[in-house]
């Protein structure tokens, strides 16, 4: 028991160190682009609340940032431009579904091996067109394929290992490779130079 908890410690603590690092990304990502976050969603479990009253939950609900969704947004004149960037943390549930293996929230064994899963920071963009528009939720989305778009509006999304957000100029170089992706297919959301070059 005590090796494990002395294992547990070091987990904390290396997952504070790694979500104070995705926190400085997503501010990162939130000035190169010039747009405003607004609102953080967890996607693979209901995050408890501040004051839980339940000790029935899954244990998932208290990892929220497992499957998480930053959210931002900006007005273009009449256009109302969106983004999303959904942190994907271990891709091992999804993984095993696409394989057609039996697979189960709670039961971690039914999972791909962390070693062949991936992390992923999958960001889906559109411009006067959303979730609520587009036939898809986001469950599917890490399933969905490395890159496409939506059939029937100006929606978009890239999935990206986040490795290559690694330092600050491998972080710019993907920022840069996804609004060339949304430029080409009508969605302006650029890069601001004149934001990237001032200080965090």
């Amino acid at each position: 028991m005590s090796k494990m908890l002395n294992e547990v410690r070091k987990a904390y603590r290396v997952l504070f160190d790694y979500q104070t690092r995705i926190l400085h990304l997503m501010e990162f990502l939130e000035k190169s682009y010039d747009i405003s976050f607004v609102e953080g969603n967890s996607h693979f479990s209901n995050t408890v609340s501040k004051k839980a009253k339940r000790l029935d939950l899954w244990a998932w609900d208290w990892l929220p940032m497992y499957y998480y969704e930053f959210f931002f947004q900006k007005k273009i004149g009449d256009d109302h431009l969106r983004l999303s960037a959904f942190l994907l943390n271990d891709s091992g549930l999804y993984e095993a579904e696409m394989s057609d293996s039996p697979s189960d929230k709670l039961n971690i064994d039914s999972y791909k091996k962390a070693e062949d899963s991936g992390t992923k920071l999958i960001l889906i963009s559109g411009i006067n067109f959303w979730w609520e528009d587009w036939n898809h939720n986001t469950e599917e989305l890490p399933k969905l394929g490395e890159s496409g778009k939506a059939e029937d509006g100006n929606l978009v999304y890239k999935s990206y290992d986040l490795e290559r957000f690694g330092t600050e100029e491998e972080a710019l170089q993907t920022l840069k490779d996804f609004s060339a992706f949304c430029k080409k297919n009508n969605i302006p959301l650029e890069i601001s130079e004149r934001k990237i070059n001032e200080k965090l």
